[in-house]
């Protein structure tokens, strides 16, 4: 049994991590901006090592905290399922009907947010030789979609991030 930290909104896509790895961990911490305690009440995490908290995944500081309070209560993460999600809240088609300003919300969430997640647990992950990364994604950021401009945008970023990080992690370490 190892241990998994989602990392995204509870009451949405972000709830499925949980489901999705509920099974095979022996602890599971949850990280929402907006609501950590449904991630104790949504995922059906049968472990008494459970922890919370609500904290940003758009402040590096703030991911970095998470993770030593998640370490401090349930060790190092095994296994981290990445799935924050967020469009501009804005009907894009065609895409002149978004504006500039409509971007930058995602991008920080979405794309930064992994970043800050990424660079805060890989460096423990490779110097352990294990463990696991999964960013969820979207088809829309591997065709686009024409509603929502910046959502795809973000989306083909995480897809194109984690492949890059792929590759780094497969010739750094010898998993």
């Amino acid at each position: 049994m190892s241990r998994s930290s989602p990392a995204g909104p509870a009451a949405s896509v972000g709830r499925a991590p949980g489901n999705w790895r509920a099974k095979d961990v022996a602890s599971h911490c949850g990280m929402s901006l907006r609501e950590p305690k449904k991630w104790l009440r949504l995922c059906p995490v049968k472990s008494r090592f459970r922890h919370t908290g609500k904290w940003s995944i758009c402040d590096a500081s703030a991911v970095e905290t998470a993770l030593r309070d998640t370490e401090t209560v349930l060790g190092p993460p095994a296994h981290l399922v990445h799935a924050a999600a967020i469009g501009s809240g804005r009907f894009g088609f065609p895409f002149t009907n978004l504006q500039p300003d409509d971007w930058p919300r995602v991008v920080e969430v979405k794309i930064m947010g992994m970043v800050h997640v990424a660079h805060a647990l890989a460096p423990g992950m490779m110097a352990r030789e294990g463990g696991t990364m999964v960013f969820v994604a979207s088809i829309a950021g591997q065709i686009g979609s024409q509603t929502d401009p910046p959502y795809s945008a973000s989306k083909a970023a995480n897809i194109n991030s984690r492949s890059a990080w792929q590759r780094i992690w497969r010739a750094t370490t010898s998993m």
